[in-house]
């Protein structure tokens, strides 16, 4: 057989024994392994011997697949295979491929170490590699496409999604937060049930003559001030299961979780309790400030029908205006952002002013749009909602449809805790709403705060006024001093932070957003664990307990010291 020159000693074989390369100066490293010259009695001119009296031809060594059962024919080290990448694991049929075939997106290794660590074309590699990676577009487009969906959390694009309480593997991102969550969880569960249990026993006896109005009246609130904190502890509880439930894979759910039925009902939920415990404190509070002023009124006033219509009202202002934010109708004037199928959003997640923005220039220079008027063009100019865009009727080649959007981050979905969006800018929707609810909490923090103060130096001048000096009235007063400095602090600690935060926000300074997670976790369900300690008598009868018990272990200690100190005196009389 007869070659060109030039195909001589170029690296590719051409002649049958492989002349052409292997005689060469410089031969290729695999002629070192081909029989070249018939002094093999069981290996052909042109064939490889496997060194067990198998021979293979040229072209089986160094093709990938294993001839060899020592794998000699595709060992870099005994036939010098060039051009090629191994794959990782040496057990399969196809052991090697060439460089070309390296990070094609076809797999072609078994182990599919041929597409790992391919950083050139922008793909996402999946955590649980099931499968191995997906397309750089089919990240954050709101599809599940990795199994475990850590498509839709790429650690270096979902902070502003996940940054405000959770992480992508939990609900609350904070092991310490998690903890509290627990903690005031139970403790309002349990504390508030306690409450409500003494209270439905106290109240029939309240009702006979002989009672006050204002103590049957003071029976009423606190039940159901009880009622009101154990729908928080209820939240509490819900929320940390939910939070086990999705533990370590969260962000994989994290919007469907946002946008559930379930998240609303807590937020709800969080609404409710907090207002209504907010009026009834303010309500219990006036009573009280009422008994002072008018002590012998309150012993007839108010009857238990206005108490029960008080708390009635209360019950439905705050159920009102927690279902005004989730009702369908009114829901959209509360959201943000919502979840659009779109080219045109990589992520899907399209807040208002992007959405305005886009149908706008849409309007304006897609040459495709039809039935356009300047009209329509002004209606997009000057849209301050979504019902003003999705007023806008138009159609492109894009089938963009405005009618197709699913509400997502609204008033008690902002956050994976579903806690009401209390920190926005005017710039935000819906932003009167957690501005006026803070405001009348702030409000109400100030009149119970002043009124406790003024109750507590009204009780102390008519102390002094009568020269009432008497160790027991002295107790009292202790006692109820101390009783409305936990009252002041504890309503202090719960409102004023989050009021203030608020208003800085509001003012168009940053807040920290760990700020959303202590209060979403913290402040707000504090009032609803203290609640039952603070205005039943439930540490004033442990305190009474506790007293008792360590005058009792007193006086009994005295004596048995006075007696053992007596003791040897007798013991002298009698011997004389």
């Amino acid at each position: 057989m007869l070659i060109p020159i030039p195909r001589v000693c170029d690296g590719v074989f051409d002649c049958s024994d492989l002349s052409d390369e292997c005689m060469c100066s410089h031969p290729l490293p695999v002629c070192g392994a081909i029989q070249l010259r018939n002094i093999n009695l069981h290996c052909d001119v042109g064939q490889m011997s496997c060194g067990d009296r198998k021979c293979i031809a040229r072209h089986q060594v160094c093709d990938g697949v294993v001839d060899c059962m020592d794998y000699r024919d595709e060992r870099s080290d005994e036939v010098g295979c060039v051009g090629r990448f191994y794959c990782g694991t040496v057990g399969g049929k196809m052991v090697s491929i060439k460089d070309v075939y390296v990070c094609d997106q076809i797999f072609h290794c078994v182990d599919q170490s041929d597409e790992m660590n391919c950083t050139d074309d922008n793909r996402f590699y999946c955590v649980n590699k099931d499968p191995l990676f997906v397309q750089s577009y089919q990240v954050m487009n709101n599809r599940l496409d990795c199994s475990d969906g850590s498509d839709e959390c790429p650690d270096d694009l979902t902070e502003r999604y996940m940054g405000m309480v959770s992480s992508n593997y939990d609900i609350i991102a904070s092991p310490v937060l998690r903890v509290f969550l627990w903690i005031f969880g139970i403790i309002a569960t349990v504390g508030n049930l306690a409450v409500i249990v003494g209270e439905l026993r106290s109240i029939p006896a309240s009702l006979r003559k002989g009672y006050s109005a204002s103590l049957r009246t003071n029976h009423i609130l606190v039940l159901n001030l009880a009622i009101s904190d154990l729908i928080m502890g209820v939240y509490l509880i819900v929320l940390g299961s939910m939070g086990i439930k999705y533990g370590g894979k969260f962000c994989a759910h994290a919007k469907h979780w946002m946008g559930s039925g379930t998240c609303q009902a807590l937020g709800v939920m969080v609404f409710v309790s907090t207002e209504t415990s907010v009026m009834i404190m303010v309500t219990l509070t006036a009573f009280r400030l009422y008994a002072v002023y008018k002590p012998l009124k309150s012993k007839f006033r108010p009857p238990v029908g206005v108490a029960l219509s008080i708390v009635s009202f209360i019950w439905i202002i705050s159920i009102v205006a927690a279902l005004i934010p989730a009702m369908p109708p009114l829901q959209r004037f509360f959201t943000d952002t919502v979840l659009m199928e779109s080219p045109f959003f990589r992520h899907g997640d399209v807040s208002f002013a992007i959405a305005k923005t886009f149908v706008l220039k849409l309007l304006t220079f897609d040459p495709a749009a039809v039935n356009l008027t300047t009209v329509q063009v002004n209606m997009a100019r000057t849209a301050t909602s979504w019902d003003d865009l999705e007023s806008i009727k138009f159609a492109t080649k894009h089938g963009v449809d405005l009618q197709d959007m699913q509400y997502y981050s609204g008033f008690y979905n902002a956050n994976s805790v579903c806690t009401p969006k209390l920190f926005v800018t005017s710039q935000e929707t819906g932003w009167a709403y957690p501005i006026v609810t803070a405001a009348f909490n702030f409000t109400a923090f100030v009149f119970v705060a002043s009124s406790y103060v003024i109750i507590y130096v009204k009780a102390r001048r008519y102390a002094m006024h009568f020269d009432i000096s008497s160790p027991r009235v002295m107790l009292q007063h202790r006692a109820m001093q101390r009783k409305i400095i936990r009252l002041i602090v504890t309503d202090f600690c719960c409102w004023v932070p989050i009021s203030i935060t608020v208003f800085v926000r509001f003012s168009g300074i940053e807040v920290p957003d760990i700020m959303y997670a202590v209060s979403a976790v913290v402040l707000l369900p504090l009032n609803s664990a203290l609640n039952p300690i603070l205005y039943s008598d439930f540490v004033d009868g442990i305190q009474t307990k506790v007293h008792r018990k360590f005058a009792e272990s007193a006086s009994s200690l005295y004596r048995r010291s006075r007696t053992l100190s007596l003791r040897p005196s007798i013991t002298v009389e009698t011997n004389l």
